[in-house]
């Protein structure tokens, strides 16, 4: 299932409704996260998944806290996502800019090369914004309306960020 959604998001396209749902409630029905809670992150992108979400989460007796809306300009996300680099030894992630290695290429921690991913270049990212706009957009309103979602700004630092996250997510 994860190659199949792999070959969706490298070509800047949405996983099926089919495919993202059973990967998706096979982690939610697990024990642990019947105990510690859970963060989805991407997931619901469609007014389809976002309905069966909230069929299962009524069905396996699990409340929904909150849905966060990191909200910020097209252009501040394709100059973060564009700038990702990744290890392809260990996975550590750095940014081309906010966040670059000491030398060029080269991972900090294993020494092993950087890579930036394939669907992380600008056309690709704007691709992904356009589907955005058209397909998820609406899921925003059904949360809304639901009076679950929670819209944040999200063009200070990470840190900043994270803080209005837990602030306004945990009260």
């Amino acid at each position: 299932m994860g190659q199949l959604a792999k070959h969706y998001i490298d070509h800047g396209q949405l996983v099926p409704n089919g495919v993202t749902i059973q990967m998706i409630f096979k982690r939610l029905r697990q024990e642990e996260i019947r105990r510690k809670g859970f963060i989805l992150d991407g997931f619901p992108r469609t007014i389809r998944q976002a309905e069966s979400l909230t069929e299962e989460l009524a069905n396996e007796e699990i409340h929904l806290n909150g849905v966060i809306s990191l909200e910020t300009d097209e252009d501040i996300v394709v100059q973060r996502l564009s700038g990702r680099l990744g290890c392809t030894k260990c996975g550590e992630i750095y940014h081309s800019t906010n966040h670059p290695p000491h030398r060029e290429g080269l991972c900090d921690r294993c020494n092993g090369p950087l890579f930036v991913r394939e669907d992380d270049n600008p056309e690709t990212i704007r691709q992904r914004l356009h589907v955005f706009s058209e397909q998820t957009a609406p899921v925003l309103d059904y949360y809304e309306g639901l009076g679950v979602l929670l819209r944040i700004k999200s063009e200070g630092s990470p840190r900043a960020v994270n803080e209005e996250v837990l602030r306004r997510l945990v009260p």
